[in-house]
């Protein structure tokens, strides 16, 4: 296992195939893994309880306006496999990986 992810795992995908869809559970999944990581700091004592506040509401606000810019691709269906990892379908739609 690669320190990467290890530090950030993601989930196979495993709904209906769609491009928009399957990017969204990525959105998803980075955005509760990042909840995690600032409830953790938080609890920790490395946070205030305002500023994780703040970090959590500003990720739901990204949430929110990538799944905005994901809303015309709902309408493209690509028939595909279920179970298939995000960074291999990231990368053949040209998304570069983070």
């Amino acid at each position: 296992m690669t320190k990467t992810a290890f530090l950030y795992p993601y989930a196979r995908y495993h709904g209906e195939f769609t491009p928009a869809a399957f990017l969204f559970n990525a959105n998803l999944q980075e955005f509760a893994h990042r909840v995690g990581i600032t409830c953790s700091l938080q609890t920790g004592g490395k946070l205030s309880s305002a500023e994780a506040f703040q970090q959590i509401q500003d990720l739901w606000h990204q949430l929110q306006v990538a799944r905005e810019q994901l809303g015309n691709l709902y309408k493209l269906r690509i028939s595909g496999r279920r179970g298939v990892a995000p960074a291999v379908v990231l990368h053949k739609l040209g998304i570069p990986a983070r």
